[in-house]
């Protein structure tokens, strides 16, 4: 049933393709629309603990696997309504805009993406959607790709989020290889002894988290993905993708249980990118800029809980454990709503007045009455106010934290961290109401000529506040997902701690607000810009690459081939040196000729590298060509010596017929010590072709196939098996040779015969 939904995406994707010339441009959008709405039908018609796997490669534990569970579920219902809703603001949005099909196609691409990584229930299977989300969001990013800002945005965020899921699959690697299985339900049901590979295994797994779900310092490439159109910001950037991170973590959470400084790194982390989000995100001027570095401290926020919920219970203790959990739970679903709203709202102003730069914006409520109220809603939602859903999740992170003020100074200092973040947040999200929406009407605004684009803004703008007076609607999942007994989410739990440090986080903020000291800020983070050290770093491996690829692209064949022997010889290292020590048994009766003819082969090869004149090199490579054939004579094998002579013969006499219009060889002007160098690798070659020779009688590395042969004349109808492989399907390949050899062996001749006319002339 699982299967069906990736079925689609791809059937849907090339249906796309094929329609194109046909259709008009809103019947894309329309389209990809039903993708997220009967992927939606599907799972919800699938049993709840559904599990769909296939064969890939057994011998190697790869197996196509999807599986049902309380966590998938929960994202993949979050990421088709959002998606939903974004595709059909959408619908609006880009009318102005072309290349429709390239738009819709990499949407598409990414939803079914994200599908694959909710859904995954293999370790491999789950790398490969991941980094398939990587490709669609830079198309995406990139979709105005004759803006440089736009191209540069989406190489960054590419290349942040590949490394960092290229270190997490060394992880996947050695988590798999330590179980014996890649199946991510079995791995969490199984138990390991060896926590030093573990530990490094999931370390390496929280690169990849934290690049994908733009912790600090990998936050960089989130802002400057706000060059994409605004519906991929509200999809991808606020979200989904950005959630990946999360819900990876929060899938192997069971792992990290115990890991004590595994959790302080993830606390450390999530609260760091929670305090510079929301001071950066006051600085900015640009509507997407805030709300990128706002989205960039909520991921910090949970982050932080995550952290909070993977401690020793010496730290934390169930009833803590699961309301920190349903926090976790309830911001994520909260933040996706008015997030995206907040996204979809600036994507509005944007079309109605041609500029998101705040200075330049006033006075909007009463231009776009609906805007104003759908994102009002929503940036009180994030502010924590009363009476919208983030004001449970706020005082649910609070109340978490403030529950581990007395187990230990650090966790103390975790909470006034935490109160200070939050203050940011507070101030960041009525910048967003007051600098647009108030004060006297800056510019004239453009009429647009549907209203339909608010629709989506409406309905998440419900839920948002829905979500505050029905919070346990989102009870049942947050009790299946926790395993812990879950009590009814309440609004009001009386006079306590963490209401009187939400108090003093409004109380704080407001005054901030009101007397502008936020304005203090402005330009002070631009100096300490980690986006100066990613552009130094680019810059100073350009200047590694190019003084490298100079240094060896010279254009002289020897030296290419000394870097391709060299690697050879480093490569092969420890093959070689296994070769010393194996032991091999030498016969030594072979006839006199035989000892003759190897000591006019070595001969002839030596003198190749004196002699002057290209003929006479000729003549000595087609004596060894002429000696090997004799050795397969000796050894029996008078198919492989025809052969042998054949090609010898054809390309002796051609070499011959071409080389005798070339000049002679120069003399060798190399320096001495590079003559060394050349030596030493030729006899470093030799030596490991030599020893390979020598020991290839004793080396049992794989299973004989000579047994499957001794039935050849059942087989083929010829007792002698090689026989038959040159006849029967050798010869053709043999006969197809010479004529090529003698096609180019006659355009040389011609080539060259026709240059030497024209000189006479």
């Amino acid at each position: 049933m699982l299967f069906l939904i990736f079925l689609a995406g791809l059937l849907l994707l090339l249906f796309l393709q094929l329609l194109n010339p046909f259709i008009r441009k809103p019947i894309f959008g329309i389209i990809t629309l039903c993708y997220p709405l009967v992927s939606l039908i599907i799972f919800l018609s699938s049993p709840e603990r559904i599990e769909n796997t296939y064969s890939w490669i057994p011998s190697a534990q790869l197996f196509i696997s999807f599986k049902r569970d309380p966590i998938s579920d929960l994202f993949f219902v979050l990421i088709s309504v959002i998606s939903i809703i974004v595709i059909f603001y959408s619908l609006f949005y880009m009318n102005t805009y072309k290349r429709h099909l390239y738009f819709y196609s990499s949407l598409l691409l990414f939803i079914f993406s994200m599908y694959g990584i909710v859904l995954a229930n293999h370790l491999i299977v789950l790398y490969f959607f991941w980094e398939l989300t990587s490709v669609a969001s830079f198309l995406l990013i990139a979709f105005t790709n004759h803006r440089n800002a736009s191209y540069e945005g989406a190489l960054k965020s590419f290349i942040i989020t590949v490394i960092g899921g290229s270190i997490m699959l060394v992880g996947f690697i050695i988590l798999g290889t330590l179980y014996g299985t890649f199946q991510i339900d079995e791995i969490l049901d199984a138990v390991h002894s060896d926590e030093t590979l573990i530990l490094v295994a999931l370390v390496f797994i929280l690169f990849g988290a934290f690049t994908k779900s733009a912790q600090f310092p990998f936050h960089i490439w989130l802002p400057d993905a706000m060059e994409a159109p605004t519906p991929v910001s509200a999809l991808l950037h606020s979200a989904t993708m950005v959630k990946a991170g999360i819900y990876l973590l929060i899938k192997l959470m069971p792992l990290y249980y115990g890991y004590h400084s595994l959790s302080t790194v993830i606390i450390a982390v999530g609260i760091t990118t929670m305090l510079m989000g929301s001071f950066v995100a006051i600085t900015k001027h640009d509507l997407k800029g805030v709300l990128a570095y706002s989205t960039i401290s909520q991921l910090g926020m949970m982050m932080t809980l995550i952290g909070v919920l993977t401690l020793n219970s010496i730290y934390v203790d169930e009833h803590v454990r699961t309301i920190g959990f349903t926090a976790l739970i309830f911001l994520i679903v909260s933040h996706a709503c008015y997030k995206a709203t907040l996204f979809m709202g600036t994507g509005v102003i944007d079309l109605h007045m041609k500029t998101r730069d705040l200075r330049k914006l006033s006075g909007l409520r009463h231009t776009l009455p609906i805007t104003f109220i759908t994102m009002t809603i929503s940036a009180l939602a994030m502010a924590g106010v009363p009476f919208f859903s983030g004001y449970i999740a706020k005082e649910m992170f609070i109340t978490t934290l403030y529950e581990l003020k007395q187990e230990h100074i650090l966790l103390m200092t975790l909470l006034i961290l935490a109160v200070i973040g939050s203050i940011g947040t507070f101030i960041y999200s009525f910048i967003l109401i007051i600098r647009p929406f108030f004060g006297p009407i800056a510019t004239q605004s453009i009429e647009l000529k549907t209203k339909w684009i608010t629709l989506g803004q409406i309905i998440l703008s419900i839920c948002t506040l829905g979500l505050f007076f029905v919070p346990n609607v989102l009870r049942d999942i947050t009790e299946n997902i926790a395993l812990h007994e879950i009590h009814p989410i309440k609004v009001w739990h009386g006079f306590n701690g963490p209401l009187f440090l939400t108090l003093f986080i409004f109380t704080i903020g407001a005054v901030i607000l009101y007397y502008r000291y936020y304005t203090k800020l402005y330009g002070l983070f631009e100096m300490y810009n980690i986006n100066l050290l990613y552009e130094g770093s680019g810059k100073v491996l350009k200047r590694i690459s190019r003084y490298v690829i100079k240094q060896v692209t010279q254009g002289n064949l020897s030296t290419y081939v000394i870097y391709f022997l060299i690697f050879i010889l480093i490569f092969t290292l420890p093959f070689t040196l296994s070769l010393l020590k194996l032991k091999a048994t030498v016969d030594f009766t072979a006839p006199v000729y035989i000892y003759i003819i190897s000591f006019i082969m070595m001969t002839s090869a030596m003198n190749i590298l004196f002699v002057k004149n290209r003929m006479a090199a000729v003549v000595l490579v087609g004596v060894v060509g002429y000696g090997v054939s004799i050795f397969f004579m000796h050894l029996h094998a008078p198919d492989l010596a025809l052969t042998q002579l054949v090609i010898e013969t054809i390309t002796t006499v051609l070499f011959l017929a071409c080389f005798y219009y070339l000049p002679n060889l120069k003399k060798d002007m190399t320096p001495l010590p590079f003559k060394g160098i050349k030596h030493v690798i030729a006899l470093s070659m030799s030596l490991f072709v030599g020893l390979l020779m020598i020991k290839s009688d004793s080396m049992n590395v794989f299973p004989t196939i000579a047994d499957y042969y001794n039935d050849s004349y059942k087989l083929t109808g010829a007792k002698n098996i090689v026989n038959s492989i040159l006849g029967d399907f050798r010869a053709f390949d043999t006969l197809l040779e010479g004529v090529v050899i003698m096609i180019v062996g006659l355009g040389i001749y011609t080539i060259l015969r026709k240059g030497r006319v024209d000189e006479r002339k």
